[in-house]
């Protein structure tokens, strides 16, 4: 991290470590919607160009693809909902993100919203 942070390509770049325990950790996994809840860092990438860096944009999203590539060795399985982008493959990122609580939350989406009305987000699908 440190030394991908010495060549970022723009100011407006941010590499965030989050240290997640407490409370959350605290709580079992299938307890709520959330399945992370042992003890983790998170890390976030974080950039934007302004329209003049616009030329740069490859460049910029270049690194971060190597930074996540270099960081990826030591990851853990897992992502939270709310750090996906738009561009994520939906039904395997979100998946992922509710782990061992997907199917169940696919039963109460089928309950309570079979026609999917609310699918403007990262959505578990109803099977119906």
């Amino acid at each position: 991290m440190i030394e991908a942070h010495t060549v970022r390509p723009s100011p407006w770049t941010q590499i965030v470590l989050q240290h997640v325990h407490g409370a959350t950790s605290r709580v079992g996994p299938t307890e709520t919607a959330f399945a992370l809840r042992k003890e983790y860092h998170s890390m976030q990438i974080m950039v934007s160009w302004t329209a003049e860096e616009a030329l740069t944009a490859d460049t910029t999203i270049n690194w971060v693809r190597d930074l996540w590539t270099a960081a990826e060795p030591f990851a853990s399985s897992g992502t939270y909902i709310n750090f996906l982008g738009s561009e994520e493959d939906e039904s395997a990122a979100v998946r992922a993100s509710y782990g061992p609580n997907y199917e169940r939350l696919v039963q109460v989406k089928n309950a309570y919203d079979p026609t999917n009305f609310f699918h403007l987000n990262h959505n578990i699908k109803p099977t119906s």
